[in-house]
């Protein structure tokens, strides 16, 4: 629950940030914001499948098992995610085109693609190995990552970036991927310490 809260919040600071840069700007930032939706689903299922099998080892005690499932599901999502991110690239002012006519929001759009094909293995590693840490129940963790890098970095960084530097939507897309290469970062981190192998859960 905490985690979530710390997730919509700042998610909402962010929003309020790129708001103010403008109608077009605002509907690029969403337009884009549908595209990258799109590929939350795969990290997601990817996310679920480690949660599920990760938690189910670890209560039979197969801490082998768990390690496994955790590889398995960081491994394939990693390369599903390339390709996506590459179809991205190479599609990029289609995938705006779908969602408007407007030549500066395509024009936008098709930049900030960029980012978004650039964040697909990141948003992977974050997704799965988030999973891999939920499932072995090392949840306070990563609602304490969660609040380092969505509340602090990310709306920081926008700040910074968008109201004193003048970036624009770029400012605010470079403080979104500061964010979550920072979270996959810590992730990673704490999933290669073998930490979350050593929980006790209650039985």
């Amino acid at each position: 629950m905490l985690e979530q809260l710390i997730m919509r919040a700042g998610v909402i600071i962010f929003m309020r940030m790129v708001a103010s840069l403008g109608e077009t700007l605002y509907s690029t930032h969403q337009v884009c914001l549908n595209i990258q939706s799109m590929s939350f689903m795969l990290g997601q299922a990817f996310a679920v499948s480690a949660t599920t099998l990760v938690g189910q080892s670890i209560g039979k005690r197969r801490l082998d098992m768990a390690q496994i499932y955790s590889k398995y599901n960081n491994n394939l999502g990693l390369i599903i995610a390339g390709i996506l991110g590459l179809t991205m690239i190479i599609f990029r002012k289609y995938l705006v085109m779908l969602y408007t006519t407007d030549d500066d929001v395509i024009y936008y759009g098709s930049h900030i693609i960029f980012f978004v094909a650039f964040l697909q293995p990141v948003q992977s590693i974050q997704f799965i190995l988030g999973g891999v840490l939920r499932g072995a129940g090392d949840t306070k963790v990563v609602a304490i990552y969660m609040l380092i890098t969505v509340l602090i970095i990310r709306t920081v960084l926008c700040y910074v970036m968008v109201t004193l530097l003048g970036l624009g939507i770029y400012g605010a897309w470079i403080a979104q991927c500061s964010d979550q290469c920072t979270r996959s970062l810590l992730f990673a981190l704490r999933y290669l310490n073998g930490k979350w192998k050593k929980i006790k859960l209650l039985t």
